[in-house]
């Protein structure tokens, strides 16, 4: 019996929503690692959807793997998640349960959330072996967030109605924030910049520029740049088993191409570090991007990361600018 099922799209929700559910939508990694089997199932001119709004199609168009328009799909491919990775949580394993108990601290509304596109990039889930990047999403290649565990987010009617400019042109970025900094910025719907009056009232402040209050805001092409605790300040939380946790929020997010410029880090890594290597995947002249428009950017997934609070800090949160 196969571990894939194709699937009427509308359909999703019955078989992938729920802690409980025994198939979540494939992916393109676990679809190369299997892909033969995938292709026995597929029908000669089949567009089937994938996660990470990847689509493959039948034989007859090649069986090709790409990043689907935004219209859509009719059929959606899903897999087993004893196959896919993560059915084994707690001490070793999937982190996804501590996830989900850091994610329920933010108190953010469950009309944020479509747990059908989460996925989890924890050594469980996705193996070493499988793809580091993919060249097909975007502009730009889209690095694998490994080690985090997404939570997917609803696209607001702005992005669904821009279709295939969306997928196409707009390229894959993270923003690193205390986690809730990021519940702030969904609440309010844009990425503020320092100057503006936030729905509390107050005034925003940059609080990680050296005391500038340049009128921009940051995103990185790297969750490893995203992720240092200089940005992503992590929060203590229970997880529930009762454990003491420490974990981050990165919010992942489509963010336009010529919207934003590029920049060096400014951390002094090449100075101060100069063998330490942030993300080999990304240049080290390219790791920062600064952009005004705020209407340029849409977080479609909250990534969180989660150790044990009386373990060692893990060594990837630290910078040479670390108080």
């Amino acid at each position: 019996m196969s571990n894939f099922l194709k699937i009427k799209s509308r359909d999703l929700p019955s078989y992938c929503s729920g802690r409980g559910s025994s198939y979540t939508l494939a992916d393109k990694g676990i679809v190369l690692q299997h892909l033969d089997e995938v292709k026995a199932l597929l029908e000669c001119w089949d567009i089937v959807m994938l996660a990470d709004g990847m689509k493959i199609d039948g034989a007859g168009y090649g069986n090709k793997i790409m990043a689907h328009d935004g219209s859509s799909i009719g059929h959606a491919l899903i897999v087993k998640r004893s196959l896919a990775g993560g059915a084994e949580e707690g001490p070793g394993g999937c982190p996804r349960a501590a996830g989900r108990a850091l994610v329920a601290t933010l108190g953010l509304a469950a009309a944020f959330f479509d747990s059908t596109y989460d996925r989890c990039y924890c050594a469980v889930c996705y193996k070493a072996e499988w793809p580091d990047t993919t060249e097909t999403d975007g502009p730009f290649p889209y690095v694998i967030p490994r080690g985090w565990v997404r939570f997917g987010l609803k696209l607001p009617v702005r992005a669904e109605a821009m279709g295939r400019e969306f997928f196409r042109d707009w390229s894959v970025s993270f923003h690193g924030a205390a986690a809730g900094v990021c519940k702030q910025i969904l609440e309010s719907g844009m990425m503020a910049i320092p100057g503006d009056r936030l729905l509390s009232g107050s005034v925003l402040q940059s609080g990680r520029c050296a005391g500038r209050q340049d009128r921009v805001f940051y995103t990185s092409p790297s969750v490893c740049y995203a992720g240092l605790r200089f940005y992503a300040t992590p929060t203590r939380f229970v997880d529930a088993a009762g454990r003491a946790m420490l974990g981050q929020a990165v919010l992942q997010c489509r963010q336009k191409a010529g919207s934003f410029s590029k920049q060096a880090e400014t951390m002094g890594f090449g100075t101060r570090w100069p063998d330490h290597e942030v993300c080999r995947h990304t240049p080290a002249d390219e790791v920062e991007r600064l952009s005004d428009c705020r209407s340029s950017i849409v977080p479609y997934g909250l990534l969180v990361r989660v150790w044990p609070a009386d373990g060692p800090e893990p060594a990837f949160l630290r910078s040479p600018v670390d108080p």
